[in-house]
């Protein structure tokens, strides 16, 4: 069964969630998933999918037999929609007498080293502060950031609790600064985890964590390097099929096409040493060999004949290579689904752009796609509401006009404004007739434009107050959307919420597939 896309639409509601497909559905996907790909046909770079497979189990160290639920993230402060991928990964995997494993995506880089807090001021203004968790090299990818000291921790607990006031004591985040603390971390990527891990053990969540910068790879990359140009045009292809279905004109949109020119191929892999910003992956075929570029600098060569084996191959590759290599967005995907588990879970961008993955498996593989799934939810902040309509706003924004250039609905009740309204009216009736006569007289009609327009600043001076008024009721709106708008916001981190509202959302995730779903 397909995804229906046309589905996957962010929950509005505060505590509404999304499974796509019903959660009874998707222990049937996970056993369909798991007999196609064992007795799937053809092989990859000589090997049969099964053993492929079995031989990817065991470097996850997870038994052959077990079902597989994965999902996967960025070691971020995830909120709480991307939380329950991960509640509803361990509900199916228990469901299934399985695992449920998260991949730490610690290739990718942070889109930012600042957590978000918004907060309720004495003025009844709600604004966003930010607490600076470090000072992180550009371009760097997780696995690169070092942990966080002491000092640094105490720091950032310290500006939590200030910034939260007693919102603080109900929140998750003592639990998450606490394991943050007792970590004893050799890098961040594992603080971060224990931190995301301790808020779950609260809930009984607990999920198996594999970082994709220790598991990815292997047959699949060995594949690749002995057959690029294929690899790439399947990949293109994908790309631009999309494209076509979405109607997306820009080239690098969603993501940029692999190039092949003058001999090197692009692989959707980075390449970087440690302290270095990642850099694009190229090969070179030859009859013996392939050679490995990060962008045009050599890292590695490795002989075809050894490819042949997609198991030695891929075992060989990153030893041969001065770098390490990490897969970009749809490799790391394409691996999961095909080698690694037996159902992934996405987010809804995730399941969005991994149709194109879909189509990569037809043409590439010749297999049909695994089947996947999607789950989100949205989990707000309880911070005092303040919607405006949109009708409020153009009536407010209406009024500030109408006192500059609609005076007469305003200064009839103005005793001196008498003769000046009478002078507008004149002006406006010598306008129309203009217009009616002699229309193209441009010079003169402007000239009447800039009596009336004197007239009305004129009438303006006599109320000030009038012109105040409206502006200041605009911008009373104006606060009362930015703070509905930042009050709304689904994407804080999760762990900033009341235990409460997380116990809720556990609770409704659970029941919805409580005992349904059965291999």
């Amino acid at each position: 069964m397909m995804l229906n896309f046309r589905a996957l639409q962010t929950p509005s509601d505060d505590g509404e969630i999304l499974i796509e497909p019903a959660f009874d559905l998707l222990g049937d996907l996970a056993r369909q998933n798991r007999a196609r790909l064992a007795e799937a046909s053809g092989a990859l770079a000589g090997a049969g999918w099964a053993a492929l497979r079995r031989h990817t189990r065991r470097m996850l160290n997870i038994p052959d037999d077990a079902v597989v639920i994965m999902t996967g993230h960025q070691p971020e402060f995830i909120h709480a929609g991307v939380w329950a991928k991960h509640v509803v990964a361990q509900q199916l995997a228990e469901t299934l007498d399985g695992v449920a494993v998260n991949l730490v995506v610690d290739n990718d880089v942070p889109k930012a080293a600042a957590l978000a807090i918004p907060g309720v001021s004495a003025d009844g203004r709600i604004n966003l502060q930010h607490v600076p968790f470090a000072e992180w090299p550009a371009g760097w990818p997780y696995e690169s950031l070092p942990a966080l000291g002491r000092e640094a921790i105490e720091r950032i607990a310290g500006e939590v609790a200030r910034c939260m006031g007693s919102a603080y004591a109900a929140s998750m985040m003592p639990t998450y600064l606490a394991a943050l603390r007792e970590a004893g971390a050799p890098d961040y990527v594992t603080q971060a985890v224990a931190g995301r891990r301790a808020v779950e053990a609260s809930f009984g969540v607990s999920l198996q964590d594999r970082r994709a910068s220790a598991v990815w790879g292997g047959p699949i990359l060995a594949d690749w390097l002995r057959r690029p140009r294929a690899f790439a045009e399947a990949y293109n292809a994908a790309l631009d099929a999309y494209r076509r279905e979405q109607n997306v004109r820009s080239p690098n949109r969603p993501i940029p096409s692999l190039r092949i020119q003058d001999g090197r191929v692009e692989l959707p892999v980075w390449a970087y040493g440690p302290g270095e910003p990642r850099q694009r992956l190229f090969v070179e075929p030859a009859e013996d060999e392939v050679r490995i570029f990060a962008e045009d600098v050599l890292i590695g060569r490795v002989a075809m004949a050894l490819l042949a084996d997609p198991v030695a191959g891929g075992t060989a590759i990153q030893t041969v290579c001065r770098k390490a290599l990490r897969p970009r967005a749809l490799a790391l995907t394409l691996w999961a689904r095909l080698l690694a588990c037996d159902l992934f879970i996405h987010g809804i961008g995730g399941a969005k752009y991994d149709r194109i993955t879909d189509t990569i498996i037809r043409s590439y593989y010749g297999l049909e796609p695994p089947a996947m799934a999607c789950v989100s939810a949205t989990l707000r902040l309880p911070l005092p509401r303040t919607p405006v309509s949109a009708a409020d706003r153009f009536a407010a924004q209406r009024r500030v006009r109408d006192v500059f250039f609609q005076p007469d609905r305003w200064a009839m009740d103005v005793p001196e404004a008498a003769p000046l309204l009478a002078e507008r009216r004149s002006a406006i009736e010598r306008s129309d007739a203009l217009r009616q006569t002699n229309g193209r007289n441009r010079p003169a009609r402007r000239e009447i434009f800039d009596r009336i327009r004197a007239v009305n600043a004129r009438l303006v001076e006599l109320r000030p107050e009038i012109v105040a008024e409206a502006q200041q009721a605009l911008a009373r709106l104006d606060v009362r959307q930015r703070n509905d708008r930042i009050a709304t916001g689904r994407d804080y981190f999760f762990a900033l919420l009341p235990r409460e509202k997380l116990e809720s959302l556990c609770r409704r995730l659970r029941a919805v597939g409580n005992g349904r779903a059965v291999l």
